[in-house]
């Protein structure tokens, strides 16, 4: 049986790694190998759990670039943290789980859905997708969108070549900074929210969507203003995209 408040790493090296919370008072790992060449190539990697670190889940090559991909499917009970999980070509799916998440992938998607605790996301090539989520928050990317919804402890989306959705529905807990090239960016706000708003673009335009903003400076590429009372700072970046502000439909 898990120790309460151990924490759970994982480190594969090529697939996915799928964690999420069920009523067992154990940790079920399941490891599912697969390969394009013989099963001899599953000979070439290691599958170990490492008792370090909390406890951790490891992916050995054991000769050079083994063609073999690896797809967790792990099930935690509550009070288990998830602490680093790094992977590569493979999504990272999280659901409902807790911990002080660092989650790296590359060629790959990285999701997290209702949980608590506070979360940073790499990735390249992959899209990020927050969703009601407790808890500071930070998105880096290239190549892939970040959409981030319900998770008012949000502070940073970092994309190139992707677009970013943002859904403030809430009290916004921190400043937070956007930025993308590239892509175009659309932020949703409730009738309750009150920021401090800047919004720079190249080569595009921004535009309010039946949108009420006090504005204290407004050019085609660029606005300054604030919503509400104001309050926390919104930093919103883009080149060669529009920036769209929308009220959330009741």
């Amino acid at each position: 049986n898990p120790i309460r408040g151990c924490k759970r790493n994982v480190h594969n090296r090529n697939g996915k790694v799928e964690i999420k919370r069920w009523k067992e008072n154990c940790i079920d790992i399941s490891a599912i190998l697969g390969t394009n060449e013989s099963e001899k190539e599953f000979e070439k990697i290691k599958i170990e759990v490492l008792d370090e670190d909390g406890c951790t889940i490891k992916t050995t090559a054991l000769e050079k670039n083994p063609k073999v991909s690896v797809q967790y499917e792990i099930k935690v009970p509550k009070g288990v943290k998830i602490g680093e999980i790094n992977s590569s070509n493979g999504t990272i799916l999280i659901i409902d789980c807790e911990g002080e998440m660092n989650l790296n992938t590359s060629n790959g998607r990285i999701k997290v859905f209702d949980s608590n605790g506070n979360f940073v996301a790499n990735s390249s090539n992959g899209g990020i997708e927050f969703v009601h989520l407790n808890g500071k928050a930070e998105a880096y990317t290239s190549n892939g969108k970040i959409r981030v919804v319900r998770t008012p402890g949000f502070r940073k989306g970092v994309t190139s070549n992707g677009k970013i959705t943002l859904e403030i529905d809430e009290k916004m807990k921190n400043d937070i900074y956007l930025s993308t090239s590239n892509g175009s960016i659309k932020l949703y706000f409730s009738d309750n929210v009150n920021a401090e708003i800047t919004a720079k673009t190249s080569n595009s335009k921004i535009k309010l969507h039946d949108f009420e903003m006090s504005v204290s400076s407004l050019g085609q590429a660029s606005l300054e203003g604030k919503i509400g009372d104001g309050g926390k700072k919104l930093d919103v970046q883009t080149s060669n995209g529009s920036i769209n502000f929308y009220k959330i439909a009741k």
